[in-house]
């Protein structure tokens, strides 16, 4: 879930970009975001300290962002 769907807050279709985001990670490194931790920790490491995914090494530039 979005950060401040977590912390309930107000939020609106930027938290569908963020599930979206989510979703598109999982495709680029085959994983779940946070796959390290459990849902719990993941949930209050994003809510609480602002935790994101790092973009893996595989991903392609033209979907990571980042230009040569």
């Amino acid at each position: 879930m979005a950060p401040e769907v977590t912390r309930h807050e107000a939020y609106d279709e930027k938290c569908d970009v963020y599930s979206y985001a989510c979703l598109a990670y999982e495709m680029v490194s085959y994983r779940k975001p946070f796959h390290t931790m459990t849902v719990l920790e993941a949930a209050f490491a994003v809510a609480r300290d602002g935790l994101r995914p790092d973009i893996p090494p595989s991903c392609p530039d033209a979907i990571a962002g980042q230009h040569s």
